[in-house]
């Protein structure tokens, strides 16, 4: 279990943004980036809910192409559930640095449910919290873009 999929069960942090077709739609207060939690019962619905999102997000980003996002997907006896991360960017400034400022860090789905994955040692020995919510936050789609589309399903 990566720490997302623990987080997303703490009720605390959990806030209903809406319930549509039955899905339930959640954000997490406190967590440093956009995420979107999908729950439903019923996987047609969900995909549905999932769909739409991708389009409100290409239109809300002017792409054709599809918008950048992160997705991880998991299915239990209360349902199936979307772990989406919505993206600004596919990598933070940091990758392209040169020298000893440079971070190979270039966060994907795993990255962002909080499994940090660094390929050097050099960067996994000098990575620490500030510089991980740094690059989430360089990353990700501000939080009230990600409410702008939920708002627009």
């Amino acid at each position: 279990m990566i720490p997302i999929e623990r987080d997303v069960l703490e009720g605390w942090r959990r806030v209903l943004r809406r319930k549509l077709g039955g899905v339930s739609l959640w954000t997490l207060k406190e967590y440093g980036r956009s995420v979107l939690i999908m729950e439903s019962p019923d996987k047609e619905s969900l995909t549905a809910m999932l769909l739409a999102l991708i389009g409100h997000l290409r239109k809300m980003t002017r792409t054709t192409e599809e918008p950048m996002m992160n997705i991880l997907c998991s299915y239990d006896d209360s349902g199936w559930r979307v772990i989406f991360f919505p993206r600004r960017k596919h990598r933070p400034e940091a990758y392209f640095k040169e020298g000893e400022e440079r971070v190979l860090i270039s966060p994907a789905a795993v990255d962002l449910g909080g499994l940090i994955i660094t390929p050097l040692r050099q960067d996994f020995e000098r990575v620490d919290a500030g510089m991980v919510e740094g690059i989430f936050q360089e990353v990700s789609l501000p939080v009230d873009e990600l409410e702008r589309v939920v708002d627009a399903l």
